[in-house]
């Protein structure tokens, strides 16, 4: 990758978060492209970046508690009573040649002992190490969402793109991305790292 300080990346005063990739690989989302690269060089200027909440992003961050204690008395229900759903307390960042990736995900889970053995709302069989190949505990990501469409709905690929953008940046191998559908149906999905999506971000973050 080579080293180009006209690329978006390098417009950020910060980084390029996990929440914009999707709008940048595929195209379209709540707000385009050149959006993003406006409010890049908007925040390298100085100017204050306004008017990108609305109702339901707010109703997300309120309901985002109760979601996490849900997805935790489900990971209990399944077995693995010890362990921890934490807020990430700091953003994790991955350099790149020309500028940055971050990411500030909702909850880190993290458990103690044994393998987390557990089935997803896909009816995957998830098991996880607590534990690293270099004796750390493991940190995974897992991104919370308030959702209104159907339960039978697809993930949205936005969000998809925005947990392997945070897998990347924390150098972990998967993740979860969590939903409340229709106020009451709790579903959960389990992802792995996937190196083609990830390359994917890395262009779209320097196109």
């Amino acid at each position: 990758m080579s080293k180009d300080t006209g690329r978006l990346t390098s417009f950020k005063r910060k980084e390029l978060g996990a929440s914009q990739v999707g709008t940048l690989v595929l195209g379209h989302g709540f707000v385009s492209p050149n959006e993003i690269l406006q409010m890049a060089v908007d925040e390298h200027n100085g100017i204050p970046i306004e008017g990108l909440d609305n109702p339901k992003m707010e109703a997300g961050r309120e309901l985002e508690d109760a979601i996490a204690s849900m997805f935790s008395n489900e990971i209990a229900r399944q077995g693995k009573k010890d362990h921890s759903l934490k807020v990430q307390k700091k953003a994790t960042i991955k350099e790149l040649a020309n500028g940055k990736l971050g990411s500030s995900v909702d909850r880190v889970l993290s458990f103690a002992g044994s393998m987390l053995d557990m089935t997803d709302s896909n009816g995957k069989n998830v098991c996880l190490n607590a534990i690293d190949n270099k004796g750390l505990i493991v940190q995974y990501p897992v991104e919370i969402k308030n959702y209104s469409g159907l339960p039978t709905d697809p993930v949205s690929p936005h969000h998809e793109y925005q947990l392997q953008q945070q897998m990347f940046c924390a150098d972990i191998t998967s993740g979860f991305i969590v939903r409340l559908v229709r106020g009451w149906e709790l579903q959960f999905f389990h992802y792995e790292a996937d190196t083609k999506m990830q390359e994917e971000i890395l262009v779209a973050g320097v196109d």
